[in-house]
C-alpha cells in the first residue's frame, strides 16, 4: 500500500573529481580545489543515470569521512549536479530517515565559495542525501553563481550547521530548496534572477514521513528582474 516502483534505464554515474568512496576508515582532509579552470562532464553527449537512482553524476563528489575541504573559483558545467557532499551509513535504513546498527561515516567543514555552475539540463549543489545517511556538518555555500534547469541549491538530509549566503541564482524551477531534515541553517542575502517576482527564493519542506527542516534563519533574500543575456547563450 502506498508504494511506487520505478524502472529506469540509463548510464553509469560519473564524476569529474571524487573525494572519498563513502566508507573509508581514515579521513581525507585538508584539500583546496581552486583556480580558473572548468570541469565539464559534457552531459548531452554521454549516457547518464536518471534522477530516480541512488547515485547520479556530478562534477565534484565529497563522500564519507572527508573534512576541511575548500572549493573556490572553478566553473562546473554540463552535469547532473555540480557539487554533491554527504556522509555514509552502513546500518539498516528505517522509514523516515532513521538507521539501525551500523557505523556512520561523516563529512565536515566543507566550503564552496565563488564558484560558477552552468547546467542547462541539470542542477547545482546538493548537501546531504536520504540514501546516504551519514551526517554532514559545518558547510558554507557562499557567493556562488548558478544557472540551472532544476533545483539550484539543496540543503538536504542530515546536514547540520550551514550557511547559504550571497549566492546569485537563475533556475528553471526551485532556487534554494531546504528539503527534509536539514538543521541550523543561515540562508540570507541570496538573489534569484527571475522575471516572475512571485517565485520564491527559498522553499523549506519535506515529503511524507520525513521531518521538516529545523531551526533555519531565512532573511534578506530577493528576486530581481533578469536584465542580462542568458550566459548559456554565449
Amino acid at each position: 500500500r502506498n508504494r511506487q516502483w520505478i524502472l529506469s534505464d540509463g548510464g553509469r554515474e560519473s564524476y569529474g573529481l571524487r573525494l572519498g568512496h563513502g566508507t573509508q576508515q581514515a579521513y581525507i582532509e585538508n584539500v583546496h580545489i581552486h583556480g580558473d579552470g572548468v570541469i565539464d562532464l559534457n552531459q548531452k553527449s554521454n549516457a547518464q543515470p536518471t534522477e530516480w537512482v541512488k547515485d547520479i553524476s556530478s562534477c565534484l563528489l565529497i563522500h564519507g569521512r572527508v573534512r576541511n575541504i575548500t572549493i573556490e573559483q572553478i566553473t562546473m558545467r554540463e552535469s547532473m549536479r555540480s557539487v554533491m557532499a554527504y556522509g555514509e551509513h552502513t546500518g539498516k535504513f528505517l522509514r523516515g530517515g532513521g538507521t539501525q546498527g551500523g557505523a556512520s561515516f561523516d563529512a565536515e567543514n566543507i566550503s564552496v565559495l565563488h564558484t560558477k555552475t552552468l547546467n542547462p539540463a541539470g542542477k547545482a549543489y546538493l548537501f546531504g542525501h536520504p540514501s546516504h545517511r551519514g551526517r554532514i556538518t559545518n558547510v558554507k555555500c557562499n557567493y556562488n553563481f548558478m544557472v540551472t534547469a532544476g533545483t539550484a541549491l539543496e540543503p538536504n538530509f542530515n546536514l547540520d550547521r550551514y550557511e547559504v549566503i550571497g549566492n546569485v541564482i537563475k533556475s528553471g524551477t526551485l532556487a534554494i530548496h531546504c528539503w527534509r531534515r536539514s538543521s541550523n541553517g543561515l540562508i540570507e542575502h541570496n538573489v534569484r534572477i527571475d522575471n516572475r517576482p512571485d517565485r520564491p527564493v527559498v522553499k523549506a519542506n519535506s515529503p511524507d514521513a520525513w521531518e521538516d527542516p529545523q531551526n533555519l534563519t531565512i532573511r534578506h533574500n530577493h528576486v530581481v528582474k533578469d536584465l542580462q543575456p542568458d550566459p548559456l547563450s554565449r
